[in-house]
């Protein structure tokens, strides 16, 4: 008990002490909140997409700033964070892509490594290390937690109110209540309890204790059990011959992080045998290449792909060094990795430009291989001489360029305007085939499918006149989990429940009523496919419409999409429903 105490007045310390010394830290955290709260209560039609970029950037300075000025402990890296935030600012577009703010995570991610890296690396205090880490790991545990406690009572308290009280309340004060949990107050509170004293970890002999069983009893059989699962895969590769599926990686990378997991947590205590785990992780690792390079090979350099590259290279660059070099340092853990994330998020060979380059590159062979580019120009070819799985190709090819925006970098191969949102489907146009992004055509229809309705802005309402409830529909019906995926809404004092089946049947409830709508019938006279920007679509087309003798209910849908099981197209394989519900009682 009073190691605890003596623990948590040292964490109140440090506290008292970093509050005042990062005050810049804490108005960056404060700045993002702010801005993430605006976005979520301004209305969609005011919407402006600067917001979410200045949150990005926010939350990308915030490492940056926190790593330099932790360890150099100047004035100057106050004006690094600002300059950083600066270039973000006007180096990136106001719309902000998936796959830029992946980048940006990785880059973040790379700075706050150096948290763990640069404060014992002259010298080699492998102890001062370990305990570093588990002060930041016992920081992380407690933020988390707080942060879900306080989450969870605040939310149970607006729900109290808005049941006891009869208080109708918006439910972006719950979605507000959980982002001030785990946007302001657990950033606060690791940022201030960031381990400063770095002199004295060395000298600490106080390990926690609980972590040597939880080393012995429970990550070494998981790494005993996981070698033995990828050991029979490996023998069953050997007798058929049959190379390995993409879906080896996962077990890999659980194995490589249970394996440097388990010997980080139980290095004070550590064996000589356990470094030959990481001599017997390169067999496994050996092949989680083949399988990753078939799956390159087939279609294409993706970002995600590309990072497993660049990871399964830090993981085998490790394994060496921890199985083979006798002086070692821990920090070594995280040094390539911290590299690959730099690698990964900028440059030339960053993750926004190689995978381009590999993708142009592959649609460029495949036109040429077919006919349709010819002088670097794109011209007809006949349709029906094109496989389907070609035509497939091609489109997903052109769908990855143009998610990403750069489907504009092949602007000299057509007069065709490719910086336009339907830019995909007139490429494909150009050289006389059909856009299929989602799947193979039967019968002049896409097995896969995905309709979406004009977005609901300025221009756009709904009536809802004559409608006594409003509520969200979100269903999605995924093989291999129950028949039917249910939904309940409770409207005041109505439960309704919603169910969804293979068969594409919409059922909603109440009081042993039913009403039923078929989604496939819908499916089936909707377009093939719809691009989001498309100004042609009647909202009208996506409302389902039914009544009984005690309600009447209207479902706008928003986002209607899916996939076949068979070629008669008579049962979904998945399928997924977005929109919003207005119910009359009567």
């Amino acid at each position: 008990m009073n190691k605890l105490q003596s623990f948590f007045k040292s964490l109140l310390v440090r506290t008292k002490a970093s509050f005042y010394r990062f005050p810049v830290s804490m108005a960056i955290i404060l700045a993002a909140f702010s801005l993430m709260v605006l976005d979520l209560w301004t209305p969609h039609e005011f919407k402006d997409e600067k917001i979410m970029q200045l949150i990005v950037i926010f939350w990308v300075t915030l490492p940056i700033f926190t790593a330099f000025s932790l360890f150099f402990k100047k004035r100057w890296p106050l004006l690094l964070g600002l300059g950083a935030a600066l270039f973000l600012f006007f180096t990136t577009e106001d719309t902000m892509r998936e796959e830029d703010i992946q980048v940006f995570m990785l880059w973040g991610g790379a700075f706050y490594s150096l948290l763990f890296v640069l404060p014992h690396w002259k010298n080699n205090q492998n102890n001062g290390f370990w305990t570093y880490c588990t002060r930041i790991l016992f920081i992380l545990i407690l933020g988390f937690a707080c942060s879900g406690i306080l989450a969870a009572s605040l939310t149970l308290a607006l729900e109290s109110i808005r049941t006891l009280f009869e208080v109708d309340i918006d439910y972006r004060w719950m979605e507000t209540m959980a982002m001030f949990a785990f946007f302001f107050v657990l950033p606060m509170f690791v940022h201030i309890g960031l381990p400063q004293d770095w002199k004295t970890l060395e000298k600490n002999t106080e390990h926690p204790h609980f972590f040597r069983p939880l080393s012995a009893y429970l990550l070494t059989p998981i790494s005993v059990l996981f070698f033995g699962i990828l050991t029979v895969y490996a023998l069953k590769i050997l007798i058929t011959t049959e190379w390995p599926s993409g879906q080896v990686a996962y077990p890999v990378l659980y194995l490589s992080l249970v394996t440097f997991g388990f010997y980080l947590i139980s290095y004070p205590w550590r064996q000589t045998w356990q470094r030959w785990f990481f001599a017997a992780l390169l067999p496994f690792l050996a092949m989680y290449f083949i399988a990753l390079g078939m799956r390159i090979e087939q279609y294409g350099l993706t970002e995600m792909r590309y990072l497993g590259l660049i990871l399964g290279a830090c993981l085998v660059l490790e394994s060496f060094y921890f199985a083979f070099i006798k002086r070692q340092r821990l920090q070594m853990m995280l040094i390539p990795l911290a590299i690959a994330a730099f690698v990964f998020a900028v440059g030339p060979w960053g993750a926004n430009e190689l995978p381009i380059r590999s993708q142009e590159k592959r649609l460029e062979a495949v036109l040429i291989e077919i006919g349709a580019l010819q002088d670097d120009r794109l011209v007809l070819v006949e349709a029906s001489t094109v496989p389907d799985e070609t035509v497939v190709q091609i489109s997903s090819i052109v769908h990855f360029l143009s998610r990403r925006d750069r489907l504009s970098d092949l602007q000299e191969w057509t007069s065709v305007d490719l910086f336009d949102g339907r830019s995909g489907e007139e490429f494909m146009k150009a050289m006389g085939l059909e856009y299929q992004p989602w799947g193979i055509r039967d019968k002049g229809r896409l097995l896969r499918f995905s309709h979406s309705s004009r977005s609901f802005g300025t221009e756009d309402f709904y009536p809802i006149s004559g409608f006594d409830f409003q509520g969200g529909v979100d269903l999605s019906y995924i093989p291999h989990l129950p028949e039917v995926a249910t939904q309940t809404l409770s409207l005041q004092e109505e439960t309704l429940v919603l169910g969804l089946s293979p068969s594409g049947m919409l059922t909603l409830g109440r009081q042993g009523a039913i009403l039923s709508f078929d989604l496939m019938a819908l499916e089936k006279v909707l377009p093939e496919y719809t691009s989001k920007t498309d100004p042609t679509r009647d909202v009208e087309d996506f409302v389902l419409n039914a009544e009984n003798s005690t309600m009447r209910v209207r479902i706008y849908i928003t986002h209607l999409s899916g996939g076949y099981s068979d070629a008669s197209e008579t049962v979904f394989e998945d399928l997924s429903l977005n929109g919003e519900m207005l119910v009359d009682f009567k």
